[in-house]
C-alpha cells in the first residue's frame, strides 16, 4: 500500500480524485468559442472531448467527415451555428495560468501530472452521462431545465441529409432532445432510430 498520495471522494463516497489510480486522466477546458453555420470542428479523440450547444429553438446538425478520419483526428462538418468547448487531458495542456506561483498539482504513481490548478481557467459541471447506445428513441428528452449554458458531447459519428439525421439534437428553452431518425428506402424497411454512438455527456459551463 502506498505511503503517500491524495484521495478525494464526495460526501456519498463517489470517486473524485485518486493519485494511486494510474488509469484515470482528468480533463480541463483547453479552448472554447463559436462557429458559424456550415463550419467544421476537428479534435483528437484520444486526448480531447468535444462539447457543443445551440440557442433555444435551433437544432444541432452535422456530418462526420470520414475522409479526414484517423485514429487521432475526428472532423465534423456542422450545418448549424453553435458554441463549443474542448476538454483535454491535463497532462497534454500547458499552464493556462502562467503567472501563478502557487497552487495544487497531483501526479499519479507513474509520475504523470493528472491534475493542476494552474491548468484550469474555466470548468464544467457534469449534469448527466448516458452510456453507449443507451438513448435509443428519436426525440427522447435527455435534459430538462434552462439550456442557456448547457452543452452536449459529440460522439463517434453524426450524419444529416434529406433522408434524416443521426446523432443530432434539438434545443428548446427548457429541454434538449436527442434526434436520430433515418429513412431506409429498401425492402420497405422505412424509418429507423439509431442509438447514441459512444458515451453522451451533458454538462453546464462554469466561467465561460
Amino acid at each position: 500500500m502506498p505511503t503517500y498520495g491524495i484521495k478525494i471522494t464526495g460526501n456519498a463516497g463517489q470517486f473524485i480524485l485518486d493519485s494511486d489510480d494510474t488509469s484515470a486522466e482528468y480533463l480541463t477546458v483547453s479552448s472554447h468559442g463559436s462557429i458559424s453555420a456550415n463550419s467544421s470542428i476537428s479534435w483528437n479523440p484520444t486526448q480531447e472531448f468535444l462539447l457543443v450547444k445551440a440557442d433555444a429553438g435551433d437544432q444541432i446538425r452535422g456530418t462526420t467527415d470520414f475522409s479526414a478520419q484517423t485514429s487521432t483526428n475526428t472532423k465534423v462538418d456542422f450545418t448549424t451555428a453553435l458554441d463549443f468547448i474542448k476538454l483535454t487531458k491535463t497532462s497534454q495542456v500547458s499552464d493556462l495560468l502562467s503567472n501563478e506561483n502557487y497552487g495544487l498539482e497531483v501526479r499519479n504513481a507513474n509520475n504523470t501530472l493528472v491534475f493542476s490548478t494552474k491548468r484550469v481557467k474555466e470548468g464544467i459541471t457534469v449534469e448527466k452521462v448516458f452510456n453507449h447506445a443507451e438513448v435509443v428513441t428519436n426525440n427522447t428528452v435527455i435534459f430538462t431545465g434552462s439550456t442557456t449554458n448547457v452543452y452536449v458531447s459529440i460522439g463517434g459519428w453524426m450524419y444529416s441529409n434529406v433522408n434524416g439525421v443521426v446523432g443530432g439534437f434539438t434545443y428548446e428553452a427548457n429541454a434538449i432532445k436527442w434526434n436520430s431518425l433515418f429513412a431506409i428506402n429498401f425492402l420497405g424497411i422505412g424509418s429507423i432510430s439509431l442509438p447514441n454512438s459512444g458515451s453522451l455527456l451533458i454538462a453546464s459551463s462554469l466561467g465561460i
